[in-house]
């Protein structure tokens, strides 16, 4: 997840990060018909001076099939199904957003779209809300310049950090070497070490490549010493393929969205 700080005064958000997703949402106070917060109460935007919310003259959503107005106040709502059956519906906003950079500094940007939730039954979610990383019109990653990358430490690893990182785009160069071992879907733990040299490779139209480690594809899946594929076939209904962060874990992913570019580079996040 992705700390991040909203309005002013600043309220600390833990964000689960969503490759496959563009809106940035977070539930707001009161907010009677969402999933409990186990950390950080839920976001209030009346003691917030820079909330407003999103009018549908400013943001123009009525192309979008998940947005709605009210012709009287002028005020853009919004509901979302995902793909695990969740399901969320709130107000379109804009608010203060404020991120730590990599190098002990802060990036503060004004006006930045976010969903304010009135109904949220993802009952999975452990923290506040979902950082937008897809690319579409009201993605949080075009907010902050043309350049854009973020850093994914370890995620199972508590004090890992999860940088942000505006205005630094890296260039990828790796080789993919292939899985040897009979595939299954889990393994012991102490066959996946003896997995650790091996990669696996993505290939995408127009030649480029992505290799990643076992522990980029693997998770623990309930005892301990399980560990099962983290990769799950697309349904019928959704051409479309997502990379997420379990893979994106040890990279640097950037962005030129003027070229509509995308940088992969082998990092450690954690320095």
């Amino acid at each position: 997840m992705a700390e991040i700080h909203f309005g002013s005064p600043q309220k600390k958000q833990f964000l689960h990060m969503d490759t496959g997703s563009s809106l940035t949402w977070t539930q707001c106070f009161p907010c009677s018909d969402c999933y409990a917060q186990k950390i950080y109460p839920k976001y209030r935007p009346a003691a917030s001076i820079t909330y407003r919310d999103a009018m549908c003259e400013d943001s123009h959503p009525k192309s979008n099939p998940h947005f709605a107005f009210d012709p009287l106040t002028r005020i853009c709502t919004y509901q979302q199904h995902y793909l695990d059956e969740t399901n969320i519906k709130g107000t379109l906003a804009q608010e203060m957003i404020t991120v730590d950079t990599h190098d002990g500094g802060f990036k503060r940007v004004h006006g930045v779209y976010f969903g304010c939730n009135t109904l949220s039954d993802g009952s999975y979610f452990t923290g506040t809300g979902i950082l937008g990383l897809g690319v579409g019109k009201y993605s949080i990653i075009g907010e902050f310049g043309s350049n854009f990358s973020f850093c994914l430490g370890e995620i199972s690893e508590p004090k890992a950090s999860h940088n942000l990182i505006p205005g630094e785009v890296q260039t990828y160069k790796d080789i993919r070497r292939p899985l040897s071992y009979e595939p299954t879907l889990c393994y012991k733990a102490d066959t996946i070490e003896r997995l650790e040299k091996m990669d696996v490779g993505f290939k995408f139209d127009g030649g480029a490549e992505l290799s990643v480690n076992i522990h980029n594809i693997f998770i623990q899946q309930g005892p301990p010493e399980i560990r099962c594929l983290a990769i799950q076939n697309n349904k019928e209904s959704f051409s479309h393929v997502i990379i997420g962060v379990i893979a994106m874990q040890g990279y640097n992913v950037g962005y030129d969205l003027s070229a509509k570019t995308a940088y992969i580079n082998k990092q450690d996040c954690d320095m």
